[in-house]
């Protein structure tokens, strides 16, 4: 999933491969400073560094990233990958399957 700060197994690899960690769950009554830390945060807390759900509680902020991001695939909102295809756009295919 790639949110080192917010799971153990990113946390170690982006150490491990000296890859930025970015806080974006900070827990109430503790600043968590990326530098310092030794572990992931994998509680609950709330959102920072998150555009407009930044201040939202983190599951309340889970749901409504959720929703936005339904809102943009109803709308044909594209995430600038070919997801199911089996390609990529930069593949030179056009998102097609290759079989």
């Amino acid at each position: 999933m790639a949110v080192p700060a917010h799971d153990q197994r990113d946390f170690e690899f982006a150490r491990r491969y000296g890859l930025p960690v970015v806080v974006v769950v900070q827990p109430e009554g503790e600043a968590l400073d990326p530098e310092t830390m030794t572990a992931a945060h994998e509680g609950a807390g709330r959102l920072v560094r998150s555009g407009e759900f930044s201040g939202l509680d983190s599951g309340d902020g889970k749901v409504a990233i959720t929703r936005h991001l339904e809102g943009k695939a109803r709308a044909g909102g594209r995430s600038g990958t070919a997801c199911g295809t089996g390609a990529s756009a930069a593949s030179g295919t056009g998102g097609a399957r290759s079989r």
